[in-house]
């Protein structure tokens, strides 16, 4: 009696099962899955007063020239907008434009990553945090204001955009590796405020021509690497490590200044391609035989700064 009635459990949890395989077999993918409330076609999840904007778990596109508001109202109650959750975006093809509003003060790890079409974007001067690849791959993202607030440019932020022109503002302390490496930017000034340049940062932006480095204290191994068309670089006195490559394949560099009166030590690749008997280095006039006599540095063509 004992070994039937196990028997019959056994019979009815597989038909229980097979039943559930056969229902989930039978209802479209996008039907399983619970779609978060919205707003005018915007996604939210809200805690307290916050409204956070967050995926489509269903279908994850969004299309034309969206705005993210300062406040959003549902269900009778409003709520203040605060950030915008990783992938909130990600991958909306038709996207063209976002504007987000005062109030809103982070974007998640790569929240428009892959919104290939999209060309403008408003960062609101309330903005602390831009995650990690938040803005990659936007092949027609052309500029871009960082906003004050913002300490930490994130790695990959802005890797493999179309970006031509960034302001960084003083107030960022570092640049993450590759942040904005294969992008198109033709010139780029870096704030005293930043005192680290990451890895391979500014890596393959074939169209840059010049760099100015007003405070930054360690540049990253690659940091340029493969700015092939880079003429002029200005490198303030403050830098004390230059990562091995930093510069390499820069094959048309034909002026640096350096405004360190010390020669730091580097490694023979960080100029690797780069023609050093026709490149001037310009150092402070005190300096100069300090750079004739100083390991990679002395094979520049060196000249005293006029003052």
């Amino acid at each position: 009696m004992l070994i039937k009635k196990t028997m019959k459990k056994i019979s009815k949890s597989f038909i229980v099962i097979g039943l559930m395989i056969c229902l989930q077999g039978c209802i479209p993918v996008e039907l399983m899955q619970v779609s978060p409330p919205s707003v005018d076609g915007i996604y939210y999840s809200f805690y307290g007063k916050e409204a956070i904007v967050v995926p489509n778990t269903a279908t994850n596109s969004y299309s034309g020239h969206v705005v993210i508001p300062s406040t959003v109202t549902y269900k009778g109650k409003t709520y203040n907008v605060t950030k915008i959750k990783s992938k909130a975006f990600n991958c909306s093809r038709g996207l063209l434009s976002v504007t987000i509003s005062e109030g809103v003060t982070s974007i998640g790890k790569e929240a428009f990553w892959y919104c290939d079409d999209l060309h403008s974007v408003t960062i609101p001067e309330s903005m602390k945090s831009i995650g990690t690849g938040a803005f990659a791959a936007c092949y027609r993202l052309d500029s871009v204001t960082i906003p004050e607030g913002v300490s930490d440019i994130k790695s990959r932020v802005f890797n493999n955009s179309g970006l031509q022109s960034v302001i960084i503002p003083e107030g960022v302390k570092s640049i993450g590796r590759v942040a904005f490496a294969s992008c198109g930017l033709s010139s780029i000034t870096i704030p005293e405020s930043v005192k680290t340049i990451g890895e391979k940062a500014f890596y393959y932006n074939s169209k840059l021509e010049s760099v100015t480095i007003k405070g930054a204290t360690t540049i990253g191994d690659f940091a340029f690497s493969r700015c092939g068309n880079l003429n002029s670089v200005t490198i303030s006195e403050s830098v004390t490590r230059i990562g091995n490559g930093a510069f390499a394949d820069c094959v048309y560099l034909r002026k640096i200044t350096n405004l360190n009166p010390v020669p730091v030590a580097i490694h023979p690749d960080v100029f690797s391609g780069v023609f050093k008997p026709i490149c001037a280095l310009y150092v402070p006039a005190e300096s100069v035989d300090l750079y004739k006599k100083a390991a990679v540095w002395k094979e520049f063509k060196i000249m005293a700064l006029k003052e």
